[in-house]
């Protein structure tokens, strides 16, 4: 039952966010303050409260319409598109970018020192022991090697569908290692160690077939930014993994 009482307390938090769209008027949110912004949010959760309980009293239907239609105003305001602009996009690799990779770099940096922990154990363990590279790369590509022929030649010839495949490859890496966060990072690290333990192993092999320089050929034009990328999803999958295991609980408004 809605009381006098009730609804004296509760219409002047109706009467500010009412005032508070007003103001935004067709500016949206920007033409509200940082503060002003916090209180549309605190209000926007209280008049939802008030509105759940008005609508369980039939005899306050226009009460629960004029409610309904506030929190429909306030809804639209937080939750508006915003226009996207050519600007923007410069805006966001000019300075958003660069920050968050700064403030995310330890992660990123993490992530290159699992893929190179594992990078040199391939290479090591493919120097020590010749049966780790058969056994590791399979039959033709130990052939292809021992002939002195690189394995990717039957790939280039046919490029662009080759550069297709590789990228797509390297996307669904990177993409994997980044939600793999979600086992508490143990998959991200799987997934870097594993791809840098491949590396080194192809490297060590083409080391001692004497065609790093082939090999390097063949890495470098796709490889400086797709392995950049796969580090980035790395850092991004071990920000994830801490966000899951260490995360702080704030108090409800």
């Amino acid at each position: 039952m809605i009381t006098a009482r009730w609804l004296e307390r509760r219409k002047p938090f109706w009467n500010e966010l009412e005032s508070l769209l007003e103001r935004s008027g067709s500016r949206g949110i920007a033409a509200l303050h940082h503060r002003e912004l916090q209180q549309v949010s605190l209000l926007y959760r209280q008049v939802a409260a008030d509105l759940a309980a008005v609508r369980e009293d039939s005899a306050n239907r226009r009460l629960a319409e004029y409610l309904n239609q506030l929190l429909g105003r306030a809804h639209n305001l937080i939750y508006m598109d915003r226009r996207a602009s050519v600007g923007s996009i410069w805006s966001f690799y000019r300075d958003v970018f660069p920050g968050v990779f700064r403030a995310t770099f330890s992660y990123t940096l993490a992530a290159f020192v699992i893929f190179c922990s594992g990078a040199l154990t391939g290479f090591l363990a493919c120097l020590g022991d010749p049966s780790f590279q058969r056994f590791f790369l399979g039959d033709a590509m130990n052939s292809a090697l021992e002939h002195r022929r690189m394995w990717t030649e039957s790939i280039v010839t046919v490029k662009p569908l080759a550069s297709s495949a590789i990228l797509t490859n390297n996307l669904t890496v990177s993409f994997t290692t980044f939600a793999l966060g979600l086992t508490a990072g143990l998959g991200t690290v799987y997934m870097l160690a594993m791809n840098g333990l491949l590396i080194g192993v192809v490297t060590a092999a083409c080391w001692q077939a004497g065609m790093v320089v082939q090999l390097a050929s063949f890495v470098a034009p796709h490889g400086v930014l797709e392995l950049r990328a796969v580090f980035l999803a790395g850092g991004g999958g071990l920000l994830l993994a801490r966000g899951l295991l260490f995360h702080r609980r704030t108090a409800a408004p």
